[in-house]
């Protein structure tokens, strides 16, 4: 019955240190405060309608 115990709180442990290490928090603070926005670029130009021609018929 002993032994039982044991693992039972090992194991108890173990999911609550799992879960400390799921909820804590992220030090990576640095690398997105300093990531740059890349650049925007202008929209090309809209070119109008190719003109048409007399249609073909056969």
């Amino acid at each position: 019955m002993q032994r039982s115990r044991v693992r039972r709180v090992g194991a108890l442990l173990i999911g609550l240190a799992l879960v400390a290490t799921a909820c804590g928090g992220d030090d990576d603070d640095d690398a997105a405060a300093t990531t740059a926005a890349p650049a925007t670029t202008a929209a090309p130009e809209t070119t109008g309608a190719p003109e048409t021609t007399e249609a073909m018929t056969d």
